[in-house]
């Protein structure tokens, strides 16, 4: 089945659904007409359906993942902070990274 569409520069065109999708990610179509409601869909305007919604599968991050990378992104920006710190404190004028 092909989708007809309206590009960002307002040309007209037939593509394919895996096209379609495609352009749709990486925003090279303006309007698109959705043929079940006779109609002409404004991208960024209009209801796209399968924008958002819930996920209903099964969890494939971790936790633990996620907080382990959390954890050690604090813990090098602290240190980097700490040694300003220590080099400041210690009465040092210059800062070296």
């Amino acid at each position: 089945m092909h989708i007809r569409v309206i590009y960002q520069n307002d040309k007209y065109d037939y593509v394919t659904e895996a096209i379609f999708e495609n352009f749709l990610t990486v925003s090279k179509i303006k309007k698109f007409f959705r043929r079940s409601e006779a109609r002409w869909i404004t991208v960024g305007v209009d209801t796209i359906r399968g924008a958002g919604g819930q996920y209903e599968g099964e969890e494939r991050r971790s936790s633990l993942q996620l907080s382990a990378i959390s954890e050690k992104s604090k813990n090098k920006d602290k240190g980097v902070f700490d040694e300003i710190t220590k080099e400041s404190s210690a009465g040092e004028s210059s800062i070296s990274i």
